[in-house]
C-alpha cells in the first residue's frame, strides 16, 4: 500500500507519494516508482499507412495506491493505449474528457482481469491528471476498484486548494494536515508518516511531480542523511535509486533527474 497526496495550487496539479510496496507475508520494498509521467498524442483521422497531424499532445501525471501488481499492470496498459490515439474533431473534442474515458475503459479491462485472480486483493486507487485544451487548464481524475471489484471514476481537484489523500497512510496524514496546507506542510506531513513506525506500509523516499505547461515533471528528493559514523551524506533519491550512488561514478551516461531539495540550509 502507500500514501499519495495530490493537490491543486496556483492553477497547477501537484502529486506526491512514498515509495513503499507491500507484498503481504513476503514483506515490503521501497523501490516503487509511484509518481510517473505518460506521454500521449491525439492525432487527427489518418489515411491507412500515412501519419495524421497531431491535434493535442502532452503528459499524463499519475500516482497509485493499493495492490501494486494490479496498479502497475493497469498503468502499463494505459501508457500503451494513450501513446497514440486519434479523434474526429467534428464528432469528438480531443480533450481530457475523451482521454479520461479511454483511460478508464483500459483500467476497467485490466482491473477486471486482475480481480478474477486476486479477488479482494485487487483493490486499487489511481489518480491521473493532464492538460485539457477545451477548458485550458489541468484536470485530474480518480479511479478506484473496491474490495468487491466495483470500478468507479470521478473528476477531482476541481477548485484551488482541493486535495486528495489516499492509501493506507491517509488517516494519519489527514490528522496532521492543516486546512489550506502549503506545499512545505504537505511534504513535511508525508515525511512524518513515512517516519512513523506505526505506519509500516508507508516508507521509503518521497516522490513528487508537478506540471510545467502541458508536461508533467516527476522529481526525486535531495536529502542530507547521516552514515554509521555520523558523517553527512547527500543523496538524490528516486524511490530506492540514489542518483548520487557510487555505482553511477564513471558511468558513460549520468542520470540527470530533477529533485525536490529537502537539504537543510545553513543558518
Amino acid at each position: 500500500m502507500t500514501l499519495c497526496i495530490a493537490w491543486r495550487s496556483d492553477g497547477n496539479i501537484h502529486i506526491a507519494s512514498d515509495s513503499r510496496l507491500t507484498f503481504g507475508a513476503a514483506g515490503t520494498t521501497d523501490c516503487g516508482i509511484k509518481v510517473v509521467r505518460m506521454p500521449f498524442q491525439i492525432f487527427e483521422p489518418m489515411n491507412q499507412g500515412q501519419p495524421g497531424n497531431i491535434l493535442v499532445d502532452g503528459d499524463i501525471g499519475l500516482c497509485f495506491a493499493g495492490n501494486a501488481v494490479a496498479a502497475l499492470m493497469a498503468k502499463e496498459a494505459i501508457a500503451e493505449v494513450i501513446y497514440a490515439t486519434q479523434a474526429a474533431p467534428i464528432f469528438h473534442e480531443p480533450d481530457m474528457d475523451g482521454l479520461a474515458d479511454l483511460i478508464f475503459k483500459s483500467y476497467k479491462i485490466i482491473s477486471a482481469e486482475m480481480g478474477v485472480t486476486l479477488q479482494q486483493r485487487a483493490a486499487t486507487c489511481i489518480l491521473f491528471a493532464g492538460f485539457c485544451p477545451t477548458q485550458n487548464r489541468i484536470r485530474a481524475f480518480r479511479m478506484e476498484t473496491s474490495l468487491d471489484n466495483v470500478m468507479t471514476m470521478a473528476e477531482v481537484l476541481m477548485a484551488e486548494g482541493d486535495r486528495e489523500v489516499f492509501g493506507t497512510g491517509a488517516k494519519a496524514a489527514n490528522s496532521l494536515l492543516p486546512t489550506g496546507a502549503s506545499q512545505r506542510q504537505i511534504i513535511s506531513t508525508l515525511q512524518a508518516v513515512i517516519d512513523d513506525i506505526s505506519e509500516p506500509e508507508v516508507g521509503g523516499a518521497i516522490q513528487y511531480g508537478r506540471f510545467e505547461g502541458r508536461r508533467f515533471q516527476p522529481m526525486g528528493v535531495a536529502r542530507a542523511e547521516y552514515d554509521v559514523n555520523d558523517a553527512v551524506e547527500i543523496h538524490y533519491w528516486r524511490a530506492a535509486i540514489d542518483l548520487n550512488h557510487d555505482d553511477f561514478i564513471g558511468a558513460k551516461l549520468l542520470p540527470n533527474f530533477p529533485t525536490l531539495d529537502l537539504i537543510p540550509k545553513a543558518p
